[in-house]
């Protein structure tokens, strides 16, 4: 009976480590996703052609697309939320 329940308290403890780490993994990667979609919309508006200067900047806007996919991807969650804090813009 006593080893029942240490058993079922080692495998609980174990669930509960295993879901500690794999919990904020499948986080980041969910916060990630909106930088892979960002890259997606600017390849297709790539793939329309525009004038050479609306491609040069669409090129930039990619770059900095996949420096910033790149970075989330690589960097715990927590850190890059607060290197990449979203500012409020107040209107006057």
């Amino acid at each position: 009976m006593m080893i029942n329940r240490l058993i079922k308290a080692i495998w609980l403890f174990a669930l509960m480590a295993i879901m500690l780490v794999v919990q904020p993994t499948a986080l980041a990667k969910h916060y990630c996703d909106k930088y892979a979609q960002k890259i997606d919309q600017l390849q297709a508006k790539q793939r329309m052609g525009y004038s050479a200067k609306q491609s040069q900047r669409l090129t930039q806007q990619l770059i900095k697309a996949r420096e910033r996919w790149r970075e989330c991807e690589n960097t715990p969650l927590a850190t890059f939320k607060k290197k990449h804090k979203y500012k409020h813009k107040h209107k006057r």
